[in-house]
């Protein structure tokens, strides 16, 4: 590629080859050139330039018009099989109308009538590598255009077909060839991803050999055949394979272009393999979790109905054994807990998650829900306090799985408060003007969560560090669970915390759900968003 003495677009220099039958000349000229900086190299014959020009890139090339071995327009078309991007000056003592319009359509850019002074030289050859360079920027600045296309269309799908054959039309469309192939990397070895683009042309031949792949960025295998690697992530995914009748994949420009949309590629073609492995692995969970819950709930249900049996015959009665079948009983429901946790989890990642929709009192909700927790909070010494709108808050919602997640949130704050702290239940409205939806905050005096940890306590089996250590029981899904279930009932969970002062979390339920007759009376007070803060007992903010 040519370089620029500076940032002026005046005064470019490159690397030309001079080909002229008369050595003389070859010399004058590439002694003049060599003044402006640029690389130069010279031969008197045709041939020998053509096999410079295998070997070698070159901007220009300025060759006289009438050679013996074979004629300047001939070496121009030839020049441009092998690198189609080459500039061509032509030299002639014969500027007839005949030779210019040949020269034209041998894509010759400039001629030099001889005899020329070196000035004149000079300014052509800068003219040529001027223009050259805004060639060569325009295919750039296109191939940016190419590649964000391609981009997209690579990001919209996930499956590997459909990504190989973006990349196919991607790439035919910038490189203009019609032959292109892709293989893919499966079990470590490349094979046919039997997809291409007009593939039956040269690739017929060349395929037999496709497999035997592990090469460098664009190395050609075979003639007309040029291969580029599809690599992401450390990991080699396949190649893009081109064949065309002429020589265009090795000029600079577009091997370029090519590679980087083979990058592209890549990437999109890792992102969907990893997305083929996560679905399989959330598939295989899933199956899990049908197949133990349904395991477990036979041998438990048997368990439970015994045990509270036996229990039941020794009521009235001063043994130890009734303390063993009580705690026995506690444990068996426990275990039906995790096992409900777990049923409800898959239901929400399958989408069966089924919503009965009814008339409900979210006061109604709440108060059955924390008569729930009174034990545990008894057990555990923390005051659960309770605070309602005056009014009744009438609304449309599963009062099952709403009632979950008041339980899940404030069972959460209670195992996670410290003897003699409290959790707080506030319902309410918000005004008009903040939007009017139903809220409910939950707020504890508990041992908070810390802010880089806010992110990931709604993700499932996650508990926040100072919980790991199992002190607090859980499985970690009762949060997972009540935002699915808030999401069911088009609602959101936010959370605001400080460690060691406790936390606060608000579920917000849309005021599309709240049936005529719930007022906004109250709603000051008693809604937290509505500019202050929930007040009453407990309140350890």
């Amino acid at each position: 590629m040519m370089s620029t003495a500076s940032t002026s677009l005046s005064v470019p220099t490159g690397s030309v080859l001079v080909v002229d039958d008369e050595p003389h000349m070859g010399t004058i000229c590439a002694q003049t050139l060599r003044l402006d900086a640029h690389s130069v190299q010279t031969t008197t014959d045709p041939l020998a330039a053509l096999e410079l020009l295998q070997r070698s890139h070159f901007d220009v090339l300025l060759t006289d018009i009438s050679m013996p071995e074979m004629s300047g327009l001939e070496l121009a078309h030839r020049a441009h099989l092998h690198q189609p991007a080459i500039g061509v000056v032509m030299m002639t003592g014969y500027a007839s109308y005949e030779n210019m319009a040949a020269a034209l359509r041998q894509g010759v850019a400039d001629f030099l009538p001889k005899p020329f002074e070196m000035a004149q030289l000079r300014l052509t050859i800068t003219r040529a590598l001027q223009r050259q360079r805004l060639i060569h920027e325009n295919v750039r600045l296109q191939s940016l255009v190419d590649l964000l296309e391609a981009s997209q269309q690579f990001s919209a799908s996930l499956d590997p077909t459909r990504i190989s054959s973006a990349i196919l039309r991607a790439i035919q469309r910038v490189s203009g060839m019609n032959c292109v192939h892709v293989n893919l990397v499966e079990a470590d070895t490349l094979v046919d991803s039997g997809v291409a683009h007009d593939g039956v042309c040269m690739l017929a031949d060349a395929r037999s050999g496709l497999a035997r792949a592990n090469v460098a960025d664009g190395e050609r295998r075979a003639p007309n055949v040029v291969r580029f690697p599809l690599n992401a992530a450390d990991e080699h995914v396949g190649e893009v394979v081109l064949a065309t009748e002429h020589a265009a994949a090795q000029t600079r420009v577009l091997t370029a272009v090519v590679q980087m949309l083979a990058n592209h590629g890549a990437v999109a073609l890792h992102n969907a393999r990893l997305y083929a492995a996560r679905a399989e692995l959330d598939h295989q969970k899933s199956e899990f979790i049908t197949i133990a819950s349904h395991e477990l709930r036979t041998p438990l249900s048997i368990i439970l109905g015994y045990s509270s049996m036996l229990r039941d015959k020794l009521v009235g009665q001063q043994s130890v054994y009734s303390d063993y079948l009580d705690q026995v009983v506690r444990a068996g429901l426990r275990i039906n807990d995790i096992v409900d946790d777990l049923i409800n989890l898959r239901h929400l990642d399958v989408g069966e998650a089924v919503t009965k929709f009814t008339e409900v009192s979210l006061q109604e909700v709440i108060d059955a829900a924390v008569e729930e927790l009174r034990p545990l909070a008894a057990a555990l010494g923390v005051r659960l306090d309770v605070r309602h709108q005056r009014r009744p808050l009438i609304l449309r919602a599963d009062r099952e799985k709403l009632m979950m997640v008041i339980a899940n949130i404030a069972a959460n704050g209670i195992r996670f408060t410290p003897r003699g702290g409290s959790v707080t239940i506030v319902s309410g409205l918000q005004k008009p003007s903040h939007g009017g939806n139903l809220v409910v905050a939950v707020r504890d005096t508990g041992i908070g969560i810390p802010t880089h940890e806010l992110r990931r306590i709604f993700d499932r089996f996650y508990q926040v560090a100072e919980a790991r250590t199992r002190e607090h029981g859980g499985m970690g899904l009762g949060l997972a669970i009540a935002r699915g279930f808030v999401e069911l009932h088009q609602g959101s969970i936010d959370v605001e915390s400080e460690p060691g002062r406790g936390s606060m979390f608000v579920v917000t339920l849309p005021s599309c759900l709240l049936l005529p007759g719930s007022t906004h009376e109250g709603a000051a007070s008693a809604a937290p968003g509505n500019g202050g803060t929930p007040r009453g007992s407990g309140d350890g903010r």
